[in-house]
C-alpha cells in the first residue's frame, strides 16, 4: 500500500494526489507552518470483494454489518505501521486502518474507484477554524479584508496578527487566494498556528468554507478522529414516517400540507426539531397541484389556513424553546404578494430577526426575474423548487404523464438558474434546492459546481446519498481545479 507524508508530494503527483495537497506540501516545504501528515492510498481490495461480485449491488448495503466486520480482519499492511509506530500504540493503529477501511467501504456501496485518504497529526488542539482573505471596495477604492470563522476556542491578538500576515504570504507564494482551514496547538506554555488545508478561494468556494476542508483524519493525543463531511448539506423532506437514524442529516423541510391534522403538525414539528438539535424549515401550507389558487395567494386568501400554521410554529418555537426552527414562505408571483404575507405573518407574531430567519420558496420564473427586488424586500435564504420551476419553464402541468417526456430537458432550467445562483452566492444567502430533478446526475453535477448551499432528499431517496454527495463534491472539486 503506497503512503506518502505530506512534505514530499511533488506537482507532478497533481494527478494522483489533488492540487490542494500539492500547494499544502510546497508551503511545508518553503517553512510555512503546515501540520505533518500522510496520505494514504487505496489498497487492492479486489480479493476481498472476488466473493461478492456475484451479487447484486445492493448485496454490501444489505449485509454491510457483516462485510465490515470481515474486512475489519485484514492486517494492518507494514507500510502504515513503519509511518505510525512512532506515534501510535498498536491498539490506536488498529483503529486508524480500520477507521480507513469504512472509510474505502462506504465508497465502495457506491462507487468502484476508492479515494485517498489523509491523516494529519496534531497535539492537544485548543482552537480551529477557517480564514481567507478578500477585496472589498469602500469609495472606489480596493480594500482587502480577513475573513475568519472560529470553529473551536480564541485566538488572542498576537495569533490573530500572525494568521493575517500568514495568510497574506501563503496566498503570495501560491498566487491564488486560498481558504485555509487552521489549528491552534498548545505545545508545552506555547500556542502555536497550523495550517492542516485548504481550497482555492474562487467564487465556486465561497459556499464550502471549512466542511470540505475538514474531510481529513486528525490523530489528535487522545485520537480524535473525523468522518469525511459534505460541505452540501443534506435536508430530509419530512413524512409521517419514523425519524432516520443518520446522524449525516443536516437538517429537515417540512410543509406543512404534508400534515393536515394540526396535533400531528406540531407533534411533529417538536419531533423533528428535538432531533440531534438540527435545523428545520417549517413552510406555510401550499398546495402544488391547485394551479389556480395556490402558493401566498392561497394564504392570502384563507386566514384561517395560515393563522393555524403561524400557531402550530409559535407553539413548538416558543412554548417548547426550540429556536432552531425557521419559516418558509410558499411561492410567491410578485414581490408585492411576497411583502404582503411578510406583514400578515408580523400581524400573527412572527417576525424576520438574527434567530429567526425566514426562506422564500422560488418555484415561477418571475421569482429569479426580479431576484434583486426581492432580495431588497429581504430574506435569509432560497428554496428553489426545480420541478415546479421546470413546468412553468415548459409549459407543462407537473400532475400530468406528460411531465415524464418534458423532464428529460435539463439544459434549460439549468441555464435559467445560473446567473440566479451567482447572484444569490454574492449576497451570501443559502440556497437549498429540492424536487425530484436533484436526483438527475447532470442536475446535481451542476448544483454541486456552483456550489449550492443543501439538497432535499425524500426519507427513501436519502439511503446512500450522502455517501454519493461527499464523492460527487471531491470530483467536482477536481475539475474546478484542474
Amino acid at each position: 500500500m503506497k503512503i506518502l507524508p505530506i512534505r514530499v508530494i511533488l506537482d507532478e503527483e497533481k494527478e494522483e494526489v489533488g492540487i490542494n495537497l500539492v500547494n499544502l506540501a510546497k508551503l511545508k516545504r518553503l517553512g510555512f507552518p503546515i501540520s505533518d501528515g500522510i496520505v494514504v492510498f487505496p489498497p487492492d481490495l479486489s480479493n476481498f470483494f472476488k466473493k461478492y461480485q456475484s451479487f447484486d449491488k445492493g448485496y454490501i448495503e444489505r449485509n454491510y454489518s457483516e462485510i465490515k466486520k470481515e474486512l475489519f480482519k485484514l492486517t494492518v499492511p507494514d507500510s502504515l505501521i513503519f509511518e505510525l509506530k512512532d506515534k501510535l500504540s498498536v491498539a490506536d493503529l488498529k483503529k486508524i486502518w480500520q477507521k480507513l477501511l469504512e472509510n474505502w467501504l462506504n465508497q465502495i456501496k457506491i462507487f468502484n474507484n476508492l479515494s485517498i485518504q489523509p491523516i494529519i497529526f496534531s497535539s492537544k488542539i485548543i482552537a480551529s477554524g477557517t480564514i481567507y482573505e478578500s477585496e472589498k471596495v469602500i469609495h472606489q477604492k480596493i480594500i482587502k479584508d480577513s475573513n475568519l470563522e472560529i470553529k473551536k476556542g480564541e485566538l488572542k491578538p498576537r495569533l490573530l496578527k500572525e494568521l493575517d500576515e500568514l495568510v497574506i504570504k501563503m496566498d503570495r507564494i501560491l498566487g491564488i487566494p486560498q481558504i485555509y482551514h487552521f489549528i491552534v496547538e498548545e505545545v508545552g506554555r506555547e500556542n502555536i498556528i497550523k495550517i492542516v488545508s485548504l481550497i482555492p478561494s474562487t467564487p465556486e468556494f465561497k459556499t464550502i468554507k471549512d466542511e470540505i476542508l475538514n474531510s481529513e483524519i486528525k490523530l489528535e493525543t487522545k485520537m480524535n478522529l473525523t468522518i469525511s463531511k459534505s460541505s452540501t448539506k443534506l435536508f430530509i423532506k419530512a413524512s409521517k414516517e419514523i425519524l432516520p437514524l443518520d446522524k449525516s442529516l443536516d437538517g429537515f423541510l417540512m410543509c406543512s400540507e404534508d400534515f393536515l391534522d394540526f396535533e400531528e403538525k406540531v407533534t411533529k414539528l417538536i419531533d423533528l426539531a428535538s432531533f440531534n438539535n438540527i435545523s428545520v424549515i417549517f413552510k406555510l401550507f401550499d398546495d402544488p397541484t391547485n394551479f389556480n389558487v395556490n402558493g401566498t395567494l392561497r394564504l392570502l386568501n384563507g386566514e384561517t389556513i395560515l393563522k393555524k400554521d403561524v400557531e402550530a410554529f409559535l407553539f413548538a418555537r416558543n412554548k417548547k424553546q426550540l429556536l432552531n426552527i425557521d419559516l418558509a414562505i410558499p411561492q410567491t408571483r410578485s414581490v408585492k404578494e411576497f411583502l404582503e404575507i411578510k406583514r400578515q405573518v408580523a400581524s400573527l407574531g412572527v417576525t424576520r430577526k438574527r434567530s429567526l430567519k425566514f426562506w422564500l420558496e422560488m418555484a415561477i420564473p418571475e421569482n429569479l426575474l426580479n431576484l434583486p427586488e426581492y432580495l431588497e424586500a429581504g430574506l435569509d435564504g432560497v428554496i428553489i423548487n426545480l420541478d415546479l420551476l421546470q413546468s412553468y419553464l415548459g409549459g407543462f402541468n407537473i400532475s400530468e404523464p406528460e411531465r415524464v417526456i418534458y423532464n428529460q430537458n435539463y439544459k434549460a432550467i439549468l441555464n435559467f438558474i445560473e446567473e440566479a445562483l451567482k447572484t444569490l452566492q454574492k449576497n451570501h444567502l443559502p440556497v437549498l434546492a429540492f424536487g425530484n430533478l436533484t436526483f438527475k446526475d447532470e442536475v446535481l453535477d451542476f448544483l454541486v459546481s456552483k456550489g449550492v448551499w443543501g439538497v432535499t432528499l425524500s426519507l427513501g431517496e436519502s439511503h446512500n446519498f450522502y455517501e454519493h454527495l461527499v464523492m460527487l463534491e471531491k470530483r467536482v472539486l477536481n475539475q474546478l481545479i484542474t
